[in-house]
């Protein structure tokens, strides 16, 4: 069964060669929970030796931030879920593999969002139907 997520705002931001894509439930600051993915667009030799050259995850909290990680990414009915491998430091710490982000409404920016994730997808090899 997913952790589900009531998504009232997707943020798009590209700062430095890296793309953000955050999701977020609505709330004040304490009760808001959120789902972000990094994506580099350039990486280096040190960053390939040290497993950042794939997509960042942060889930609510740094604790629960990893590199790579992510098995799936399925979009169907304004549901995007995101699975993780079990051995996956967001699976470890919070007992789940599977994020589902209700979407609501069809937000502005989710064709830029989803050619985001697609990229990310294509380049670390993540199942996927976008």
């Amino acid at each position: 069964m997913p952790y589900t997520l009531n998504i009232s705002d997707i943020y798009y931001e590209e700062v430095d060669n890296v793309t953000y894509v955050t999701f977020a439930t609505c709330g004040d600051d304490q009760d808001r929970e959120y789902l972000t993915l990094q994506n580099p667009n350039l990486f280096d030799d040190q960053d390939i030796s040290l497993g950042m050259n794939y997509a960042h995850v942060e889930f609510c909290d740094q604790n629960n931030s990893q590199y790579g990680g992510i098995q799936k990414i399925l979009l169907e009915d304004n549901i995007l879920t995101i699975s993780f491998e079990k051995a996956s430091v967001i699976a470890k710490q919070t007992g789940f593999c599977e994020i589902a982000l209700h979407l609501s409404g069809t937000p502005t920016n989710l064709s830029r969002v989803v050619h985001e994730l697609k990229k990310i997808s294509t380049r670390d090899g993540i199942i996927n139907n976008l």
